[in-house]
C-alpha cells in the first residue's frame, strides 16, 4: 500500500513541484519503505525551500531533519 502512496505522491509532484506537503509525505513513505536516499532527497528539497523562504521553524519541524544532517552528501554543499 505504501508503494502506491509513493507513486501517487510522485505524480502529484510531477504536476505541481511546489506542493510542499507532498515532499513531506513522500519522505515519510520512502523512509518507512527503507529508501533512505530517496527520503533524504525529499526532505532536503523541502528544507531548502523553507530555508530560501527564511522559514526556520518549518525546517526544524521536518521529521527527517536528522536524516539530512546525518547524510555526508549534504555537508559543505551550496543550495
Amino acid at each position: 500500500m505504501r508503494f502506491k502512496g509513493i507513486v501517487a505522491s510522485k505524480q502529484v509532484l510531477k504536476c505541481n513541484p511546489n506542493r510542499l506537503t507532498s515532499y513531506r509525505q513522500l519522505g515519510g513513505l520512502n523512509s518507512k519503505r527503507g529508501f533512505v536516499s530517496s527520503a533524504v532527497l525529499d526532505y532536503l528539497i523541502l528544507a531548502k525551500h523553507y530555508c530560501n523562504e527564511r522559514k526556520t521553524k518549518e525546517v526544524l519541524d521536518i521529521e527527517g531533519l536528522e536524516m539530512i544532517l546525518a547524510d555526508p552528501r549534504c555537508h559543505g554543499t551550496k543550495g
